[in-house]
C-alpha cells in the first residue's frame, strides 16, 4: 500500500482530524457536522479559500473526520487548515499545518530500487562485454553477411594462421609447436610468432626456420624469456619482409637499384639559368660534368659553359687587377 509520509508537494494529500467537542472538552465529537466554509486553505501564505473537498465523517456516525486536500492545495512548501464550526455550536476551532516535501518515501524506495536496478543492469552490461569479447568466433554462428562477427573472423583468419599452447619450451632462438601444427616443413617461414600468454608472453619474433618432424620454429634471434609448455602462442601471417633480412634479400635488391642507377640511368643536361645555391647532387654533378666535357670559353672578363647543341648555359665575370685574380659568383648564361 502507497504511503503519504512526508506529505507531497502538488500530489493530493488524504490524513484525519478529531474535532473536539464544545459540550465537553474532554471528548471528541460524534458525528460532527461540516458544512461549506467551515474549512478553509491556504497554500504558500496566499488567498485563503474553502478546501476543495468538504471533509466528511469516515466511517459514519464515528469521531474520525476524513481530510482530502487536493494536489492544487497541495502545490506549495507550506499549507495551512483552520476548521471553524459556522453554526458554532457543536465542535471547537481547529488549525492543522503541513509541510510538503519534493517526494514521498514511497517515491525515495522506487528510485533507490531503479539505482539497484541500474546497478545491477551495469552489472549486466559489463558481463555482456565481457562475453562478447571471449565469445568464439567460428563460421557455424558468425556468418551472417555483413555482420561485425563474420568480418571480424575472416579478418582474424587472413592475419592468424595459428593459435595454440607450445608443447615443450626448447633452445633459446626457438619456439615449439603444438603437435596439431603444420606437417610441411618452412611453413611458417617469414611469418611472425607472438607470445600472448604464459611464460615469456609480450614478446615476438620473425621465423627464419619450420621443421614440421620437431614441429620447431627457429625465430630470428634470442628470445628474453623461453616459451614453455605453458605458453600460448599466435602465428600471423603477412610479414614477410623482415628487419634481419637486410642483410639478404633485402640488401641485393638494394644493391641492384644502385647499380642500375649507376650504370643505366641518364641526367639530362642542365638548362640555360642561374646555378642555385643549393643544388640537388643530380644538378651539381650535371653542372661539373658539363664544365669538363662540353665547351668551355674563357676571355678576360668572362668564363662560360656551354651544354652539348653549344648554347651558353651560365657564365661567371673574371677580374685580374694584377695583385688579385676575381671569379664572381655563377650567373645565367643567356
Amino acid at each position: 500500500m502507497a504511503t503519504m509520509v512526508p506529505p507531497q508537494k502538488g500530489v493530493e494529500y488524504i490524513f484525519y482530524v478529531f474535532l473536539v467537542s464544545q459540550a465537553n472538552q474532554r471528548l471528541f465529537q460524534v458525528n460532527p457536522t461540516l458544512a461549506s466554509g467551515d474549512v478553509t486553505v491556504t497554500t504558500d501564505g496566499n488567498a485563503v479559500t474553502n478546501l476543495d473537498t468538504l471533509p466528511d465523517v469516515d466511517p459514519d456516525g464515528s469521531v474520525f473526520v476524513k481530510v482530502t486536500v487536493s494536489a492544487t492545495e497541495m502545490n506549495g512548501d507550506n499549507i495551512a487548515i483552520r476548521f471553524c464550526d459556522a453554526a458554532g455550536d457543536e465542535w471547537c476551532d481547529l488549525g492543522a499545518g503541513i509541510q510538503t516535501s519534493g517526494q514521498s518515501f514511497d517515491a525515495m524506495d522506487t528510485n533507490i530500487d531503479d539505482i539497484e536496478t541500474v546497478t545491477a543492469a551495469l552489472a549486466s552490461l559489463d558481463a555482456i562485454a565481457d562475453a562478447v569479447w571471449d565469445e568464439v568466433l567460428t563460421g557455424a554462428v558468425h556468418n551472417a553477411a555483413t555482420s561485425a562477427g563474420r568480418r571480424l573472423r575472416t579478418a582474424g583468419d587472413s592475419l592468424i594462421i595459428r593459435e595454440e599452447t607450445c608443447q615443450a619450451g626448447g633452445g633459446n632462438a626457438e619456439v615449439i609447436l603444438d603437435t596439431g601444427a603444420s606437417g610441411v616443413d618452412d611453413f611458417y617461414v617469414n611469418d611472425l610468432v607472438l607470445l600472448v600468454a604464459g611464460t615469456g608472453s609480450g614478446q615476438a619474433r620473425h621465423i627464419d626456420d619450420y621443421d614440421h618432424a620437431s614441429f620447431t620454429c627457429t625465430v630470428n634471434r634470442d628470445w628474453t624469456t623461453n616459451p614453455d609448455e605453458t605458453t600460448d602462442y599466435v602465428i600471423r601471417t603477412g610479414s614477410t619482409v623482415h628487419v634481419h633480412d637486410f642483410e639478404t634479400e633485402a640488401k641485393a635488391a638494394i644493391n641492384a637499384e644502385v647499380v642500375d642507377t649507376l650504370s643505366v640511368d641518364t641526367i639530362p643536361e642542365l638548362s640555360v639559368g642561374i646555378p642555385v645555391a643549393t643544388p640537388t647532387i643530380e644538378t651539381a654533378l650535371m653542372l661539373l660534368y658539363m664544365a669538363t666535357r662540353n665547351k668551355l670559353t674563357t676571355t678576360a672578363s668572362e668564363l662560360g659553359i656551354y651544354n652539348d647543341a653549344g648554347t651558353k648555359i651560365a657564365k661567371k665575370a673574371l677580374a685580374d687587377d694584377g695583385t688579385t685574380y676575381t671569379e664572381d659568383e655563377m650567373a645565367s648564361g643567356a
